[in-house]
């Protein structure tokens, strides 16, 4: 079936290249398909379909995306959400298609740093910031802030071997 959806998604997004409807209207059916529908049909359509809709479809898209996200709360260490696997998460990977769209790295941290519920969460901040040149930040205690002090710095010095 996957397969199916897949060749289905192509074929849309080839039509919609060759149709080149207003872009604002794709935006909303693109977003709903995403969000709610079954078989994550549509999944990262921001990325995908950035050319089609232009600068006014993705900012409308943002905006579907940006009042979805209001509604999910920040997860702190050791925190759980029931949602994780729901809603959450579908619209966590929409926020991280249009980070990624943005380049921005601070929206990038925007995005991960939502659900701090897990270690590794730090981790994957912290190769954020080396894939963006940014490696004092990525060595940071807190990679989301190059001020702290780094974890090399904690490391126990080893005596010379004389």
């Amino acid at each position: 079936m996957g397969d199916v959806i897949a060749r289905l998604e192509e074929l849309h997004l080839d039509a919609c290249g060759r149709a080149r409807p207003d872009p604002v209207a794709p935006a909303e059916c693109l977003f709903a398909w995403e969000f709610d529908g079954a078989w994550d049909v549509f999944d990262q359509a921001a990325s995908r379909y950035a050319e089609v809709l232009g600068d006014a479809g993705l900012a409308r898209y943002r905006e579907f995306a940006a009042g979805a996200w209001a509604e999910v709360p920040k997860l702190d260490p050791g925190e759980d959400s029931r949602g994780r696997y729901g809603s959450r998460f579908r619209i966590t990977r929409i926020m991280q298609s249009l980070a990624q769209c943005s380049g921005s790295l601070a929206d990038q941290i925007a995005v991960a740093e939502r659900d701090l519920s897990i270690g590794y969460r730090l981790l994957q901040i912290a190769e954020l910031c080396r894939e963006h040149g940014e490696d004092d930040a990525a060595l940071a205690d807190d990679p989301r802030t190059s001020t702290s002090t780094s974890r090399r710095s904690a490391l126990p010095t080893r005596p010379n071997a004389t």
